[in-house]
Formats: structure tokens, C-alpha cells, sequence
């Protein structure tokens, strides 16, 4: 086996020890090395128990999560969770119904605690639709028609009744050049 081999398995390094030794070389005082290596270990202790106390106090009041002691600050980056009533009206909003009337499958979803897509074949919402619908037809029959806009013009010709003599005459000229 290599070296590499025996250090993976437990055994010493031979490059290891060797790496440490040029470490130690260019500090001049090994007992300050040791010192600080001290001091660093002390810390990491310190922040260790730290992080414990926290998450026990976190264990004790689940009740009381928030972001803040949740660990979850980035909430506000991740997508809003959407119910089941919030896909319904956007399908709705996608097949272009009116506000009007996904207000009241709403008001009627919510007061048979059916969905809002089963909303749609209620009773009460039929029967506001046709009511709307026929309200609507009514109001545009109201308007009247339009006068004259989408009329044919009639061509004059010579057995038209109402032709004056000048006009008979020139209809009759027009057509014996032809």
C-alpha cells in the first residue's frame, strides 16, 4: 500500500508530520502557536455550548416559532404558498369571468363549504347568472339600432321611381354607350 493508503485507514502519515514541522518553522515561538491554538479551541467550546442552550430553549416553546428564531430569515424570498381556493380563482381569472362573479362563487363556495370550481353548478349561482345575462341582453336591446351605417346603397337605374327627366336621360345615355 502508499502512504496515501495508510493515512486513510488510521496509520501515521509520514507527509503529515512533515507538513506540520515546515508549519512550525517560521514561527519563532512555539509555546505562542500553542497558546492561541488554545484560546481557539476555548472559543469554539464556548459558541458550542451556545448553540446548544439556544436549541434547547427552541425545543422547549415550539408554539412561540417565528422567522426570527426558526432559522428561516429567508422567508420572504420563497414563493407565497397557495390554497386550493387561490388555484381555483386563477383559473377562472384565466378563462376571463368577471370579478363580479367569482366574488359570488366565493360568497357560495364558502356558505356550502364546497370548492369554487363546484360553486359553479349551484342552484343559486345559476340562476344569478341567467338573472345577470338576461339584465344585460336587456340593456343592450335598449340601445336601438344604427341608422344607416351598415346599409347598401341601392344603384339607380332607369326603371327606379322618383328619377327627375335630367336624371332619367343620363342613366339612359350612360347606358346606350355601353
Amino acid at each position: 500500500m502508499s502512504d496515501k493508503d495508510n493515512g486513510e485507514h488510521g496509520s501515521t502519515n509520514h507527509d503529515d508530520t512533515q507538513d506540520i514541522d515546515k508549519d512550525l518553522e517560521g514561527i519563532e515561538d512555539p509555546a505562542l502557536l500553542r497558546e492561541e491554538a488554545k484560546k481557539a479551541r476555548a472559543f469554539a467550546r464556548q459558541q458550542n455550548k451556545r448553540a446548544k442552550e439556544a436549541e434547547g430553549k427552541l425545543k422547549e416553546s415550539p408554539e412561540k416559532k417565528t422567522p426570527e428564531n426558526t432559522g428561516d430569515q429567508g422567508a420572504s424570498h420563497t414563493k407565497p404558498v397557495l390554497t386550493p381556493d387561490d388555484v381555483d380563482v386563477r383559473v377562472l381569472r384565466a378563462q376571463k369571468m368577471p370579478e363580479d362573479e367569482i366574488k359570488y362563487l366565493q360568497k357560495i363556495a364558502a356558505l356550502n363549504g364546497t370548492s369554487i370550481i363546484e360553486a359553479q353548478s349551484d342552484e343559486l349561482f345559476i340562476a344569478w347568472k341567467d338573472k345577470k345575462d338576461q339584465e344585460t341582453k336587456a340593456e343592450k336591446a335598449k340601445l336601438g339600432t344604427s341608422k344607416g351605417s351598415g346599409s347598401a346603397q341601392k344603384e339607380k337605374g332607369l326603371n327606379n321611381p322618383g328619377l327627375t327627366d335630367a336624371e332619367h336621360k343620363e342613366l339612359w345615355r350612360s347606358q346606350k354607350d355601353k
